[in-house]
Parts: C-alpha cells; structure tokens; sequence
C-alpha cells in the first residue's frame, strides 16, 4: 500500500515532564506520512510545563493539542480514541522515541486485511543506556492460533502486554476502552478485549519504537496495594479469552502454570515492600485464597 493512502491517529498522553515530551516529538519529525495526526493528550500538568509544550507544537499543524484535568493515563488514552479519526491507531508513550526513517517504511506494508500488526522495538535502559532488541518474525495468525501457541510457551508479555508496539485498526478499537479504575495491567488488559474483536494478526521484524527505561519509572518500584485484586481480575479476563476460543480444557495445564507465575509476581511484590512479619503473612494467606478460588474455575 502506497504512504499517501495511510490514515494513521498517533496518541501520546503526558502529565508534566516536559523535557521528555519534547525529546519524544523531536522524534515524529521526520515522519512524511500525509494523513496522520498526533493526538497530544495533556492529563493536568503544571501550567508551567503545559506552556512548554504549547509553545515548541504551534510550527507543526499535525499536533492536536487537548488539555484535560488530571484523571491518569488510561483516561488520557480513551480520550485520544474518542477524538481519532483515521483509519490506523498508535500508541506512543511520551518518554519513549520513533525511528521516523523506519515508520515511514514500516507502514508501506500496513494493508486492510490485518485487524493487528505487532512489531518489534528497541529497549533503552538508563543509566547505563544499555541496548536491548526485541524481534519476532514475520507471520501472519488467526487470534486462536497465536492464543494457542503462545500459551504453551509461557505467554510471551512482549506479545500481549505493550500497547505501542501495535498498529490497531480503527474499527477494532472503536468499542475498546481503557478501564480508568486499574493502574496495573491496564495495557495488557486493552489488549485482551482486543483480541476479542480480532481476527487476522501479523508480527512484522521490523521494528520503530524505542522503549525507554529508567530506574523507578514503573508501579513495581513502589508497593501498589491493589495489586492482588488486579492481578486476579485480569486472569480471569484471560480465562475468559481462552474460554472464548475454546482453548481453556486443552490449555488447562499451561494455564495453571502461568496464573502461578502471575501468584509468585504479587508475593514477590509484597515480600519486597511490607516488612512487618505478621501483616506479610497476613497478606499472603489472603492472597492464597484469593488466588485458589481462580484455580477452583478452570475446568479439570
């Protein structure tokens, strides 16, 4: 498909940091695809750093700019697909930079027939700006076929948790949301009603995105007291999914496997962050149970 038939809404929530949302947009510069729009979603920054921005945006016209108040990302994203109006969405993270050459190559080969494409990407991670590449090979799969290969070699998370290694069809995305009461999971939780309504995935080895990772950046770094009650909401959305397919009796034991993988995360949290002996083991038998009652509804 030639470039100037690419209908593409790029959305990239902020909140402060300006220096980071700067050194993002220097990165869209060279993108030359006619029909696109960068949603720039500002969730309540300082009127300080929000003045920053408005000021370096005005040269380009393809930066819609909205200001809203502070409701937190996933509110900031649902309001960039409700503005979206082209035929393509992606999801850029404001600390996080685009290979423009390589996105201005990439899209030639988007085409309608894919409701999906995921794409490899580049992990930086400070201080030491070491390089780490993620790759798949091209393949294109039904949503079935990838559910069923990738649970019986340990859910790759590079495959179902990121939200900006994607290129969504907008017609897929129109009755996704971002659930606005998680803080933990919320991408991979996107993109688990999103293979829902999907049919056709492609992976591409190409690759645009550089995912940028710095030192207590993410939820893990601090103790998130919900983290059990959304860990456990977001497995049964994957049960739910598999169940879907008709995968869960003939995956039963992968699925185990990788709910006691998602069981060591959360204790491994807790053990990290709550140093008072008796309230840890108060916590964790909690979490047993909680957990246990996930187990008890997967068929034998």
């Amino acid at each position: 498909m030639e470039r100037r038939k690419m209908s593409i809404s790029c959305i990239i929530p902020f909140f402060n940091r300006s220096e980071k949302v700067l050194r993002c947009l220097n990165s869209i510069n060279g993108i030359d695809i006619p029909d696109i729009e960068f949603l720039l979603i500002d969730d309540g920054s300082n009127e300080s750093e929000s003045n920053i921005i408005r000021s370096e945006i005005k040269r380009d016209q393809r930066i819609k700019y909205k200001k809203i108040v502070k409701q937190g990302v996933s509110a900031a994203r649902n309001i960039g697909l409700q503005s979206a109006s082209k035929k393509w969405i992606i999801f850029i993270d404001s600390d996080d930079q685009i290979d423009a050459g390589e996105f201005n190559s990439i899209v030639r080969t988007i085409n309608d027939e894919t409701d999906v494409y995921i794409l490899g990407f580049t992990k930086k991670m400070s201080p030491d700006n070491n390089i780490e590449e993620v790759n798949f090979q091209n393949m294109s799969c039904s949503t079935q076929q990838l559910l069923e290969k990738e649970l019986k070699q340990n859910f790759n998370r590079y495959i179902f948790n990121p939200i900006w290694n994607k290129i969504y069809l907008n017609t897929v995305t129109k009755k996704i949301r971002f659930d606005e009461s998680f803080s933990y999971g919320e991408d991979l939780l996107f993109n688990l009603n999103i293979f829902k309504v999907t049919h056709s995935i492609k992976f591409l080895s190409s690759k645009y995105y550089q995912y940028n990772i710095e030192p207590n950046s993410s939820i893990s770094s601090c103790f998130y007291p919900e983290i059990t009650k959304e860990t456990i909401e977001i497995n049964e959305k994957i049960i739910e999914l598999f169940e879907y397919y008709g995968l869960q009796k003939n995956c039963r034991d992968n699925i185990i496997e990788m709910l006691h993988n998602t069981e060591k995360r959360v204790v491994q949290h807790k053990k990290k962050y709550i140093l008072d002996p008796k309230q840890l083991t108060n916590e964790l038998n909690k979490d047993k149970k909680a957990f246990k009652a996930i187990y008890d509804k997967i068929a034998p």
